[in-house]
């Protein structure tokens, strides 16, 4: 291979299936730089995947980190290759924990999204070196490529959403109910007020509705029965078909329709038919599914007790399957002693593993176990250093204790209001006493001015007879 290419062009020289996790994550890097990240990161296990075919590797269900050293270990990748994975890895995983941030303050989603927007570009970058590096090291004969880099973030909005309504591709409808909750998340952002009208929420709870439809659309659009006549008679002779299509169902668009769901805004039926597809996406072996039916059990809803024991086993799981925010949760297993006692040592290792994965909340809990020095020593310095490093990794958890907690804002506002009512006590008895030396002198008429200076009639005001004070 020879002369100048763009990234696109290399990408598609590898793989049909790596050209497509490495364009679309082009595609999307400026309107959604989260969905961007973990396509970067699918693009990564895709070139271990690759690779390990080529080499007769086969990794059974081995981590994308394993995978990787697997490699090194075998003398199929470099030294640099290996290390160029592993970024490419770690900024991919930093795309998997955005699916939880959520902020009602404008200013905090515009800089997290800004971040994520300057990490996307990193990606593409490693993307780009490793695409390289595999040439070089597999086909050493040609020469060094120089690269061209297509132009970032095409894919605009209104764009994307014609294209989802007149196309029976599940991908493109994915995609646009990516947006539309993008949207309407930051919408809920932007809202400066506590109070708000009846056309904002009309609107918010519609971009919401239009975000579930098209995950529904996208989900349902992804089954592909093909000739197998088993599945068919399966699907066609279901009560419910919308759980007999969960079992071939592309689970991602499945899982975002989930999580919407989940929170009720389909109404509460829906919200009970979502658990029951949530089980369906967690037997299938989908990471998040998993972790997050672990979370239901441990916190127990709509009526139902906790069930601790199958909890926890839905949350070993999901880390067995490489769920990288499942370690929060079983942080919170261990030390919160509501299923068992705590154990302060498997909590703590729970944590720094998923700080090892960055994890920007397990982070925060650290910081915030040093400050409240139950689990460990209690120490402010390492408190505030980790919620800064919290804060600025985007945890709105760091940031909310840091605020309230650490800062004692509740301590702060105590004291301020305290120095508030001191001074309008102060304004007030200095008022009465004013108001007491003007009608300390002679009584004024009925119909002269009140001597207290309200500008009213003496008998309407301090002397009227009604007025006992």
């Amino acid at each position: 291979m020879t002369g100048i290419v763009t990234d696109i062009q290399l990408a598609e020289r590898l793989d049909k299936s790596l050209l497509e996790h490495y364009q679309t994550a082009v595609e999307f890097m400026n309107a959604l730089p989260d969905y961007s990240l973990q396509q970067f990161r699918e693009f990564a296990a895709g070139i271990c995947i690759y690779i390990g075919k080529k080499t007769n590797f086969e990794f059974n269900d081995a981590t994308l980190e394993k995978q990787i050293n697997i490699l090194h270990d075998s003398q199929c990748i470099s030294a640099p290759m290996t290390s160029t994975l592993h970024e490419l890895r770690k900024l991919g995983n930093e795309g998997v924990h955005a699916r939880n941030f959520k902020s009602n303050d404008n200013s905090d989603l515009k800089q997290f999204r800004q971040k994520l927007i300057k990490k996307t570009k990193s990606a593409r970058k490693l993307a780009i070196e490793v695409m390289k590096l595999f040439y070089l090291e597999y086909f050493p004969e040609k020469q060094a490529l120089k690269v061209e880099l297509v132009e970032e973030g095409g894919q605009e909005h209104k764009e994307t959403l014609f294209n989802a309504l007149i196309t029976v591709d599940w991908k493109v409808k994915h995609q646009a109910g990516l947006l539309l909750l993008k949207v309407a998340n930051e919408q809920e952002a932007e809202r400066t007020t506590l109070m708000v009208s009846d056309t904002y929420e009309a609107h918010h709870d519609f971009l919401l509705k239009q975000a579930i439809m098209h995950f529904e659309a996208a989900y349902k659009a992804s089954v592909n029965l093909g000739c197998d006549w088993e599945k068919i008679r399966r699907v066609s002779e279901a009560k419910v078909k919308s759980h007999a299509l969960a079992h071939y169902a592309e689970l991602a668009p499945l899982f975002n329709y989930i999580e919407l769901a989940r929170e009720g805004w389909l109404g509460d039926f829906s919200k009970q038919e979502a658990l029951s597809l949530l089980v369906t996406a967690a037997e299938r072996g989908y990471a998040p599914a998993i972790a997050y039916y672990g979370v239901e059990l441990y916190c127990g809803s709509e009526g139902r007790k906790p069930d601790y024991k199958l909890a926890l086993r839905y949350l070993l799981k999901a880390e067995e399957v490489n769920e990288i925010t499942v370690y929060r949760f079983l942080y919170y297993y261990y030390s919160q002693g509501k299923a068992l006692p705590v154990n302060v040592e498997k909590a703590l290792d729970y944590l720094n593993k998923g700080i090892k994965v960055g994890c920007a909340d397990c982070i925060a809990e650290l910081g915030i176990a040093y400050h409240k020095g139950d689990l460990v020593k209690h120490d402010n310095v390492l408190a505030k250093k980790y919620l800064t490093d919290s804060i600025a990794a985007g945890s709105i958890l760091g940031k909310n204790y840091h605020t309230i907690d650490f800062n004692d804002l509740a301590g702060q506002m105590v004291t301020k209001m305290k120095e508030v009512g001191d001074e309008w006590f102060k304004e007030l008895e200095s008022l009465n006493q004013n108001t007491s030396s003007k009608l300390s002198g002679r009584k004024p008429k009925v119909n002269e001015p009140c001597p207290c200076g309200s500008g009213k009639k003496s008998k309407k005001c301090c002397y009227n007879p009604a007025n006992k004070n």
